[in-house]
């Protein structure tokens, strides 16, 4: 299901208005027709742009986009194949990745079908979205799982729960 009309109302207010952060371009989410979806509309929102504007800028090795998207502490973990623990990489601008690597497995070219889902944290969402490249005439698509808390419009933390940990490592120094 797409935004009930309550979500789309408050975010179309938001653009109207104007954000805190002032986006550039509304982005496309769905979301939950829920009550608790509803109530944490503005959240859902931020976290699609950050998210999107995060995703975006990774696929283009755009360091300085990344870091406008995320928090100055900002931490993004990665799980490792068969594991059960997690890669943690500082993903700060000084921090171990360099943005030359899109981490999550595929060279980006399209962000599709992302949802984003409210959770009991006034901070945090899980979002679930698609990835799909086109690199030398092969389509590749990806479905990709996270948890992400926000601090204001900024990613602060975000938990992947689906990736290919051989880019990962490439990513990392």
């Amino acid at each position: 299901m797409k935004y009930t009309f309550a979500i789309a109302t408050a975010a179309s207010m938001l653009l109207a208005l104007g954000s805190p952060r002032g986006f550039a371009s509304e982005v496309q989410f769905k979301a939950p027709a829920t009550v608790q979806a509803q109530q944490s509309a503005e959240l859902l929102d931020r976290a699609a742009h950050a998210l999107n504007d995060y995703l975006t800028a990774c696929a283009r090795s755009d360091q300085e986009g990344a870091a406008r998207a995320i928090t100055s502490d900002a931490v993004i973990e990665y799980p490792l194949a068969g594991s059960g623990m997690y890669l943690t990489v500082d993903a700060t601008p000084t921090g171990n990745y360099h943005g030359h690597a899109f981490p999550l497995g595929i060279a980006v070219r399209h962000i599709s079908n992302l949802w984003v889902f409210p959770t009991d944290d006034a901070d945090t969402v899980f979002v679930q979205f698609s990835l799909t490249s086109n690199e030398a005439a092969i389509t590749e698509s990806a479905d990709h799982l996270a948890l992400v808390q926000m601090r204001r419009n900024h990613i602060a933390r975000m938990r992947v729960f689906t990736a290919n940990p051989d880019p990962i490592a490439a990513a990392v120094d």
